[in-house]
C-alpha cells in the first residue's frame, strides 16, 4: 500500500497516512531484526559450536597429552623395574659369591688353626727335648766339688781307683 498516492486534504488523513507509514516501517524493521536476529542466532550457535569445538579439541590434546605422559612414564617404570631385576640379580650374585668366599677364608683360617697349634706343640716338644739335654749338663756344672777331706776318704774306700769291690 503506498500512503504517497492518497490525497492529504484533511489533517486527520494526514495522521492517518502518517500512523500508517510509521507502522509499515515498524514492520518492516521488525522483519529486518528478525533477519538479523536469526543471523545473529545462528551467529551465536556458530560462535557457541565453535567454542565448544575448540573446548573439545582443547580437551581432546589435553587427553592425547596426558596418553602420551602416562605412556612415557610407563615405559620409564618397566626400564626403571628392568634395571631394578639386573640389580637384584647381580647383588644376589655378588652376595653367593662373597658366601663362598667367607666360607673358603673360615676352612682357611681353620687349617691355619691347626698348623699353628701342630707347630706350637711341635716347638714345645722341641723346646722339652732341648732342656733334657741341657738337663745333665747343667747337673755336671751344678754340682759342687766335694770338700777335701770327702775327696781323700772315696779312694780309700774302694782302694785303688781301679780296683773291683
Amino acid at each position: 500500500m503506498t500512503i504517497s498516492h492518497l490525497s492529504l486534504t484533511t489533517p486527520s488523513d494526514a495522521e492517518l497516512a502518517l500512523a500508517a507509514r510509521e507502522a509499515e516501517l515498524e514492520r518492516r524493521e521488525a522483519e529486518l531484526r528478525q533477519a538479523e536476529d536469526g543471523r545473529s542466532d545462528r551467529h551465536v550457535a556458530f560462535a557457541l559450536a565453535s567454542s565448544v569445538q575448540a573446548e573439545l579439541e582443547a580437551r581432546l590434546h589435553d587427553v592425547e597429552r596426558r596418553e602420551r605422559e602416562l605412556e612415557q612414564a610407563r615405559s620409564a617404570f618397566e626400564a626403571q623395574r628392568a634395571r631394578l631385576t639386573a640389580v637384584q640379580a647381580e647383588y644376589e650374585a655378588r652376595r653367593d659369591a662373597l658366601a663362598a668366599r667367607a666360607r673358603e677364608v673360615e676352612a682357611k683360617r681353620a687349617r691355619l688353626r691347626d698348623e699353628q697349634a701342630r707347630l706350637m706343640s711341635l716347638s714345645l716338644e722341641l723346646d722339652r727335648r732341648i732342656r733334657e739335654a741341657e738337663e745333665p749338663k747343667q747337673a755336671e756344672k751344678r754340682r759342687a766339688p766335694l770338700p777335701l777331706a770327702e775327696r781323700e776318704w772315696w779312694p780309700k774306700q774302694l782302694g785303688t781307683p781301679l780296683e773291683a769291690a
